[in-house]
C-alpha cells in the first residue's frame, strides 16, 4: 500500500491522521466536510494537551522500534536520527546521479573516439599501430644501413667525385645499395649528400604516425577502461537504491525502481521527521495554544501554517477559498486591515486548468512561488463569468487595448490566454513555459500515453486535436464476432434517427432522438449487464448532448422506462460537462440537430466532441440524424467524426423507428411494417397503385438479384410504363463490390434501372431508409428496401413506420431538399 508501506517505518507514527491532505472548504460547508475530510478543525482537535500526550507516546514507541541505533529515545534524538537517515539516503540518490552522468560521459567519449563498434574500431587502431611500428623500424634500419654504407665507402670515390666518370660510378653503387634496401629507384637521382637528409625526414614522418597511432590506441583503451569503470560504479550506485535487478544501461528502469524503493522510503522518513518536528513545535506552544489559535497577525499565522503543514503538506482548496484561508491582519492607516500571504506557498498545483478563467485563477497564483499547471485546452473550455463586451471595455480602460482597436489587436491579446471572456489558466501557463518539446503543439510537457479507450476511439481524438501525437496504450477492440442482432457492432457505431430538432428557449431538443435512446437502453439492458459482469446499466452507460434541454428530454424518456437518472446510482445524463474528468464503458452522444434545424454549435470548438468521445472506454455511439454528419463543413469536428463512423458499414446499428408525434394526425393511422414480407407487400402495392404520380425510394444498398427475387424490378418497370415518376437514391460507396467479372453492384443497378427508365441518383454516406409518395405518404425505418436479405441467416428483424396525410408535405419537402442538395453526378 503506497500510503502505508511495510516494516517499522510504515504508516503514520501519530494517531488519527489518515491523509497528507488538508481540505479547506467554504466556511458554510465546514461542518459537513469535517466528517469526511481533514479540515482546519482537524488541527484544533489535535492541538490539545490530551492529544499531544497520546501522540508523543505513540511516536516514541514507533521510533524505538524503528531506530535501533538510539540507546535512549526522545523526540529530539529521533528527529536527529531521522534527519541523518534522510541525508544518507539522499546521498545514495546523489551518487546515482553522479554515476549516471559519468556513465553518459564515458559512453559519449567512446562513441566519439571509437564509433558505434568500439571493439572493432579499437582492433583496427591496434593493427594500424603495428603497421606504423613496422614502417618505423624499416625506416630506422634503412637509415642505419645507409650510414654504414657511407662509412665503408672508399674515401677516393668521395674525394674524386667531382670527376664525371667517378661521380657516375659512385651514384651507381649508391643506387644499387638503396634499391636493394627498398629505397625507390626513381628517388636515387637525389644528390648522395641529400639522401641521409631524406631518410631522416622519412623516419621522422614514420615516427609521428607511430606516435599518433599509439596515442589513438591509448585514448581508445582509456575510454573503454573508463566506460567499464563507470558501468561498475553505476551498478554499485543502482544496487544501493534497490535497482540492481535493472539492466546496467537502463536508467529509466532504475529510476522506476528508485520511485518505489528508496524514494518511497525517503518519503516515510520525511513523514516521521516532520511528525517529530510537529511534536517539538506543539510542545513549545501548548501552554498558550488557545491564545495562539485566535491570533491573526503575520508573525503568528505564518508559523501556524508551517506547523500544520508538517502533518498535511498538501492543502486542497478552490480558487475562491484559497485566498480567504491565506489572510493575515496587518497594522496600518490607523488600524488593522486584511492582507494576504503573497509568495507564501512553495508550490501551487492546478488541476483541470483548461477550465479555469484567468480572472478566477489569478489570485491563487499570487500566493505561490512556483506553479505546476495541469490541464488540456482541447477539453472543455472555461465558462466565463464576464461577457466579452465588458472584458473589452476593461482592457481598453486599463490601456491594454486602444480605443480604436482592430480585430487583429483583439486577437493578439486573446491569443495570450489572459482575457477573462475566453482565456484560461492553462493557456497562460503554456505561453509562459519555456519548455516546448513539441513545436506543433502548445508549450509545456505533454502526456501522450492514453490508456482509457480502445485504439479506434483514441484515433479520432488524435486526428481531431492532437496531430497524431497521442500514443494509445490499451490496444484495439477485440474481435467479438457479433451477430447482426447484437446491439453494439464495434467501438465506434451509430444509429440513424429520423427525428425533429426544435428550438426550446435558448436550447434545442429532439424528442424522438431522446425516446429512441431510452428505448434502446431498455432493450439492451440485460445483454449489456451480462457483458459487463452483471453490473447495472446505469453504471455502464452515460449519455451526453450539447444541449441542456435535450439532456432533460433524455432523462424524462429514461425515467418513463424505469432507468434511473438521478442520485448516486443513477445514469449520468447531461451536457458534455457531465462526464468531464470521468468515463463510462459506453457513451451515447445525442446531437439533437436534424435536417429541420442544423446549427454549428457542435462544431464551434473541437473540445466538445473531443471530450465526449474520449470519455468512452469501450464504445462511443451516436444516436441522431447521421446525414448531418455527412453534410457538415469539411474539416469540422462533426464531419471528421462522420468519416470515422462511416469507415465501416458494420458500424451502423439497427433498431426500430419510433413514432414522431408531429407526423401523426387524427384520422390518419400510423402503420407499422415488420420484416421483409410486409415491406415488400407495401412497396409492391404502392408501385402498383394508380393513385401515385411520383415515388422516391431511398435505400443505401441496392442488389439487383434481390430486387428481382422480391418482384420489385418488374413492379418498377410496370409503374414507369403507366407514367409514374420514380427516383431511386443509393450510396455509391456502399455498392462498389464487384463480381468475378469486375462488375459492381452499382453498375448492375445502373444498367437494370436505365433499361426500365428509372432514374438512379447517388448520395454519398446515405443513411436514411425512406419511401416517399407524392406529398402525402412517408415511410421511415431501418429496412433496406432494395438490398435486405429476405431469407437465411442474414435476414434481420426490421421495422418501418408509414405516415399518410396531406400534412406530411412540409416534412417530405425537407427530406427531398436534403436529398437533392446531397445528390452527386452519376459519372458511370
Amino acid at each position: 500500500n503506497f500510503a502505508c508501506g511495510r516494516g517499522p517505518f510504515a504508516g503514520r507514527w501519530l494517531p488519527g491522521i489518515e491523509s497528507f491532505g488538508l481540505y479547506l472548504p467554504a466556511f458554510r460547508r465546514e461542518n459537513e466536510a469535517r466528517g469526511k475530510y481533514q479540515t482546519e478543525s482537524f488541527f484544533t482537535r489535535r492541538e490539545t494537551v490530551q492529544y499531544f500526550s497520546e501522540a508523543r507516546k505513540e511516536y516514541l514507541s514507533r521510533a524505538h522500534a524503528a531506530l535501533s541505533e538510539l540507546q535512549v529515545v526522545d523526540v529530539q534524538r529521533a528527529v536527529r536520527a531521522l534527519r541523518a537517515r534522510i541525508d544518507g539516503e539522499a546521498r545514495k540518490l546523489e551518487a546515482l546521479d553522479v554515476a549516471r552522468a559519468a556513465l553518459l560521459g564515458a559512453r559519449a567519449d567512446v562513441a566519439r573516439l571509437l564509433g558505434d563498434s568500439p571493439e572493432e574500431t579499437l582492433e583496427a587502431l591496434e593493427a594500424d599501430r603495428h603497421r606504423c611500428a613496422r614502417l618505423d623500424a624499416a625506416a630506422r634500419s634503412l637509415l642505419d644501413g645507409w650510414k654504414a654504407y657511407l662509412a665503408e665507402e672508399s674515401v677516393w670515390l668521395a674525394l674524386f667525385s667531382f670527376l664525371g666518370p667517378v661521380a657516375r660510378k659512385r651514384r651507381a653503387r649508391a643506387r644499387h645499395f638503396l634499391e636493394g634496401a627498398g629505397y625507390g629507384a626513381t628517388e636515387t637521382d637525389l644528390r648522395i649528400d641529400s639522401v641521409e637528409r631524406e631518410l631522416n625526414r622519412r623516419l621522422n614522418a614514420c615516427r609521428e604516425r607511430l606516435h599518433a597511432a599509439a596515442a589513438a590506441v591509448d585514448r581508445g583503451r582509456t575510454a573503454m577502461d573508463e566506460l567499464l569503470r563507470a558501468r561498475k560504479e553505476f551498478a554499485i550506485a543502482a544496487r544501493a537504491i534497490g535497482a540492481g535487478d535493472a539492466e546496467p544501461g537502463d536508467a529509466a528502469a532504475q529510476e522506476r525502481a528508485a520511485d518505489v524503493g528508496i524514494r518511497f522510503h525517503l518519503f516515510l522518513l520525511a513523514t516521521h521527521y516532520w511528525e517529530g518536528r510537529w511534536l517539538l513545535e506543539t510542545k513549545r506552544l501548548l501552554p498558550d495554544i488557545d491564545r495562539e489559535q485566535k491570533k491573526t497577525g503575520e508573525t503568528t499565522v505564518v508559523p501556524r501554517w508551517r506547523r500544520r503543514m508538517m502533518l498535511t503538506p498538501c492543502m486542497v482548496a478552490t480558487f475562491a477559498m484559497l485566498p480567504e484561508k491565506l489572510t493575515v491582519s496587518r497594522r496600518g492607516d490607523g488600524g488593522f486591515h486584511k492582507d494576504y500571504l503573497f509568495n507564501f506557498l512553495d508550490l501551487l498545483i492546478v488541476d483541470e486548468a483548461g477550465q479555469v478563467p484567468p480572472d478566477i485563477a489569478g489570485a491563487a497564483f499570487a500566493l505561490a512561488k512556483k506553479a505546476l499547471v495541469i490541464g488540456d485546452t482541447r477539453q472543455i473550455e472555461p465558462i466565463p463569468q464576464i461577457p466579452k463586451f465588458i472584458d473589452i471595455a476593461n482592457l481598453v480602460e486599463r490601456g491594454l487595448l486602444p480605443e480604436n482597436h482592430s480585430e487583429e489587436d483583439l486577437d493578439r491579446i486573446e491569443d495570450t490566454g489572459l482575457t477573462a471572456s475566453c482565456g484560461s489558466a492553462m493557456r497562460i501557463a503554456q505561453r509562459a513555459c519555456r519548455y516546448r518539446p513539441e513545436p506543433e503543439l502548445d508549450g509545456g510537457l505533454w502526456l501522450f500515453e492514453h490508456r482509457r479507450c480502445y485504439d479506434e476511439i483514441v484515433a479520432y481524438c488524435n486526428a481531431l486535436c492532437y496531430r497524431g501525437k497521442l500514443e494509445p496504450r490499451r490496444g484495439a477492440a477485440p474481435e467479438t464476432g457479433r451477430a447482426a442482432e447484437e446491439p453494439i457492432p464495434g467501438p465506434l457505431a451509430y444509429l440513424h434517427v429520423n427525428g425533429l430538432c426544435m428550438a426550446a428557449g435558448g436550447s434545442r431538443r429532439n424528442i424522438v432522438e431522446a425516446r429512441t435512446i431510452a428505448a434502446w437502453l431498455a432493450a439492451a439492458r440485460e445483454e449489456l449487464a451480462a457483458a459487463y459482469g452483471r453490473r447495472k446499466l446505469e453504471q455502464i452507460v452515460g449519455v451526453v448532448t450539447p444541449f441542456a434541454r435535450q439532456a432533460r428530454e433524455v432523462q424524462g424518456a429514461c425515467r418513463a422506462l424505469g432507468i434511473a437518472v438521478s442520485g448516486p446510482s443513477g445514469m449520468t445524463v447531461g451536457t458534455i460537462h457531465a462526464l468531464q474528468g470521468a468515463d463510462r464503458d459506453i457513451v451515447i452522444f445525442s446531437p439533437a440537430y436534424s435536417k429541420h434545424d442544423d446549427g454549428g454549435f457542435i462544431d464551434g470548438s473541437p473540445s466538445m466532441l473531443n471530450v465526449a468521445v474520449s470519455r468512452a472506454k469501450d464504445a462511443f455511439l451516436v444516436f441522431g440524424d447521421m446525414d448531418l454528419f455527412s453534410t457538415a463543413r469539411p474539416g469540422s469536428p462533426r464531419r471528421l467524426l462522420g468519416e470515422f463512423l462511416f469507415a465501416r458499414p458494420d458500424n451502423a446499428m439497427a433498431f426500430g423507428a419510433l413514432e414522431r408525434d408531429d407526423l401523426a394526425r387524427p384520422g390518419h393511422d400510423i402503420r407499422t411494417l415488420r420484416d421483409a414480407r410486409e415491406h415488400d407487400a407495401f412497396l409492391l402495392d404502392l408501385l402498383g397503385s394508380a393513385g401515385s404520380a411520383k415515388v422516391s425510394i431511398v435505400s443505401p444498398w441496392i442488389v439487383v438479384p434481390t430486387m428481382e427475387g422480391a418482384g420489385i424490378l418488374p413492379a418498377l418497370e410496370a409503374a414507369r410504363k403507366r407514367g409514374m415518376e420514380i427516383d431511386v437514391y443509393v450510396d455509391p460507396e456502399l455498392n462498389g463490390e464487384t463480381d468475378g467479372n469486375g462488375v459492381s453492384n452499382l453498375d448492375r443497378a445502373r444498367s437494370a434501372l436505365t433499361a426500365i427508365d428509372v432514374e438512379l441518383k447517388l448520395v454519398r454516406q446515405l443513411h436514411s431508409k425512406i419511401v416517399l409518395a407524392d406529398q402525402q405518404l412517408l415511410s421511415v425505418g431501418s429496412f433496406n428496401w432494395l438490398s435486405a436479405r429476405r431469407t437465411g441467416d442474414y435476414a434481420r428483424h426490421e421495422t418501418s413506420l408509414v405516415y399518410t396525410g396531406p400534412h406530411l408535405s412540409d416534412e417530405i419537402e425537407v427530406i427531398a431538399a436534403s436529398l437533392k442538395r446531397r445528390a452527386i453526378a452519376d459519372v458511370g
